[in-house]
């Protein structure tokens, strides 16, 4: 109850006695304010001092307050009792906390914050890990289009592509789902690695910066006259010597089961896959495609290049509805990646490696490496 509606039902004791009221009132004002600094949140009712209103309007104090003469003393000792009697309720109600041991609230945050810190530098491991090669000797679940709607999706797949690694933390949590409720806001890092990620790919296939993988021209911010109609994008030179006369051509290209026919782009494209510029890649010597990217990557990085060729200054929306359409989108160009390597990446590799070593091809092509398909026939037939 208010403290205001509080002294509004007190004010109605001055009706008596003035001095005898105006003890009353100054003990139950201290009660009051003791109540209120030490239990702000807390509402006790007034039943502990025995005030109700008669049909008089006037308050009659009950108790001890009906005999004759009573006291100063008496009242204080009234309002004593119903002190008493609230924090008894008060200590009744709150059940006494835990005492933690020394230094265990600091261990527990200190948990946390190397467990957050730790899911943080895997989340970017998963999202670059581009190479089909396993990590550490071990086969580890994309991390790839996760539910947008869900803000749990995130953090719930990267802890089932480490679950292993994380059996001792996840249990520690509760489980997955609870540890991903606990660190979802790794999210944010996993968006803010795709955004690189994404970046560093349209400066490899789409600046000048980089001729030798380039495969359009005049669409990279700051490359292009921004106030002049006539300065389109253009595919490169040797692009459109290819065969590949308009940058539609090229995104109909990307889109299809056909990329490793073109042997140009095919030769800029997985050598620009090779390069190391992705971030957490290394450089790798030439080898065929499968040894160089998964065919879940290969699917996204040529769905963002689709995408982003559709005019300058492409940016995805932040929806639901749009992330939505881009995973349906990269469901279909998987098979069509597949069906790429399937029917053409050996021709294409063939061609390839006579082309950078005309006195013959090295005998150490990496053979040793694992290739995609060995994991992923199966899922991309289906």
């Amino acid at each position: 109850m208010p403290i205001c509606v509080w002294i509004e039902q007190f004010v109605h004791l001055c009706t008596c006695d003035f001095a005898y009221h105006c003890i009353y009132i100054y003990l139950v004002l201290h009660y009051v304010a003791f109540i209120y600094i030490n239990f702000p949140h807390s509402d006790f009712p007034l039943h502990y001092l025995n005030i109700t209103p008669s049909e008089d309007t006037e308050t009659v104090v009950r108790g001890f307050s009906q005999p004759p003469g009573f006291s100063a003393e008496e009242l204080a000792a009234a309002v004593k009792e119903a002190v008493q009697a609230a924090l008894a309720e008060k200590e009744e109600a709150s059940p006494p906390r835990k005492k933690q041991k020394k230094g265990q609230a600091g261990n527990d945050l200190t948990r946390t914050a190397a467990t957050r810190t730790h899911l943080e530098n895997l989340t970017r491991k998963a999202i670059h890990a581009i190479r089909p090669c396993p990590e550490d000797g071990k086969h580890y679940d994309r991390m790839m289009y996760w539910d947008s709607v869900n803000p749990t999706a995130c953090c719930k797949m990267l802890l089932q592509r480490y679950q292993d690694d994380l059996k001792d933390e996840i249990i520690e949590e509760g489980g997955i789902d609870a540890m991903a409720e606990k660190y979802e806001r790794v999210k944010k890092i996993a968006n803010n690695e795709r955004s690189i990620q994404s970046q560093t790919l349209r400066t490899i296939f789409l600046s000048h910066r980089n001729p030798e993988t380039q495969l359009v021209a005049r669409i990279q911010p700051g490359e292009y006259k921004v106030n002049d109609d006539d300065d389109e994008p253009l595919v490169t030179p040797d692009i459109k010597a290819s065969g590949v006369k308009e940058v539609g051509d090229l995104r109909k290209l990307l889109f299809s089961n056909k990329l490793y026919t073109n042997q140009k782009v095919y030769n800029k494209w997985t050598e620009g896959i090779e390069s190391g510029k992705l971030r957490s890649t290394k450089f790798v010597d030439p080898r065929t495609i499968s040894k160089s990217i998964t065919i879940a990557h290969e699917a996204h990085f040529r769905l963002d290049l689709f995408l982003t060729l559709q005019k300058r200054g492409y940016r995805h929306g932040p929806g639901h509805l749009e992330a939505k359409s881009r995973k349906k989108m990269w469901n279909g160009l998987l098979r069509k990646v597949y069906e790429d390597r399937q029917n053409n990446e050996a021709s294409a590799h063939d061609k390839r490696m006579k082309v950078l070593y005309p006195n013959g091809i090295p005998t150490a092509d990496n053979d040793e490496d694992a290739s995609d398909e060995e994991f992923d026939a199966a899922l991309y037939m289906s």
